[in-house]
């Protein structure tokens, strides 16, 4: 989404990903950019220093010391409160239309982003719906793994509720206006900002079964509390944070 407003700017940048992750966006502008995007967990310091010395430099994601340093612009939205305003989100979330809440909820949508290397995915699924019980009358959990290629959006506008981690997807379910527990996958995603309205149950290995149960039965009883989760999360940030990103890293050169 990022990489499509900025081909709107006669700017000239380069992105570099994850190494071995999906294919950086073209840019028509892109010889001797004038500045380097990094799209990464973790930036080499030896990367950094590199691009420095050819032009600015931006960094999203990365959570080092070093690279708030070395960067011309960092930002990461999953750690400082304040970046929010320039969230990015694919464009399938975003300009959706307000959501209605049904009195009782029961669809429940268990996911845990591009990777479950914990298999998050499967042991909520069967904290949430012991085997000794089969299934919770009146509940309808829908799963989505790793790799699916379903429209995330439109799962999540379907839903009444969101399980998930404590990365980008919290965002996602809050920009389709779905209430969302979030359970951390890993030390790192547990340092994350806690966005007001998302209900946070802390580290996997520290949320008990019928803590789980419980919280998901309160937030599917009530109408009221759903309604206020959603609204509260999505008041957080809005459609526009790519736009103010772009605008941004223009004014850097």
């Amino acid at each position: 989404h990022l990489a499509r407003v900025l081909s709107h700017h006669a700017l000239s940048w380069e992105w570099v990903g994850e190494p071995n992750g999906t294919e950086a966006p073209a840019n028509p502008w892109a010889s001797d950019a004038a500045v380097t995007i990094f799209d990464r967990l973790e930036v080499p310091i030896a990367d950094l220093l590199d691009a420095g010395k050819h032009g600015k430099v931006v960094v999203l994601e990365d959570e080092g010391a070093e690279t708030g340093r070395l960067a011309d612009l960092r930002v990461n939205e999953m750690l400082d409160p304040a970046d929010l305003r320039y969230a990015v989100l694919r464009e399938e979330f975003c300009c959706l239309p307000p959501r209605e809440h049904v009195e009782r909820g029961r669809r429940i949508l268990v996911t845990f982003g591009g990777s479950d290397p914990a298999n998050l995915t499967g042991r909520v699924q069967s904290d949430l719906v012991p085997e000794a019980v089969r299934r919770i009358p009146g509940w309808d959990i829908q799963v989505i793994r790793p790799g699916t290629s379903a429209s995330m959006a439109r799962e999540m506008r379907a839903a009444d509720l969101v399980i998930t981690g404590q990365g980008r997807t919290v965002m996602e379910a809050a920009a389709c206006g779905t209430p969302c527990i979030s359970i951390s996958a890993n030390e790192r995603e547990a340092r994350h900002l806690r966005i007001p309205g998302i209900t946070y149950l802390g580290l996997h290995s520290t949320v008990p079964a019928d803590v789980l149960r419980h919280t998901v039965t309160a937030t599917l009883q009530s109408r009221t509390l759903r309604e206020e989760m959603a609204t509260t999360a999505r008041a957080q940030f809005d459609d526009r944070g790519a736009d103010r990103l772009a605008r941004a890293i223009e004014g850097l050169v």
